[in-house]
């Protein structure tokens, strides 16, 4: 569950440093074919995790919707913090 969590940051880094403009990068060919499957990935990590815990299946749910949240607040604040670190204007 953590994993998919922590690549969030390391993703969006990544793929605003090595693309040109810092604030292209969803639309340049590392951030299309490379970032975004990434984050999906990570997205598929994080809801699918708490399926795996030995759990009753309602506390099951409850996890993963307390992933998803997660998941959407940790990109929120990445794309911030990229945002401002790169200098890229908001879409």
């Amino acid at each position: 569950m953590l994993a998919g969590l922590l690549a969030v940051p390391i993703i969006f880094v990544v793929a605003s440093a090595v693309s040109r403009p810092h604030w292209d990068w969803d639309k340049s060919v590392f951030g299309y074919y490379v970032a975004l499957p990434l984050l999906g990935a990570s997205l598929a990590t994080c809801l699918a995790a708490p399926f795996f815990v030995r759990a009753q299946l309602l506390l099951r749910f409850l996890y993963s919707a307390t992933m998803l949240s997660l998941f959407v607040g940790m990109v929120a604040v990445s794309y911030i913090l990229c945002s401002m670190l790169y200098g890229a204007p908001f879409h």
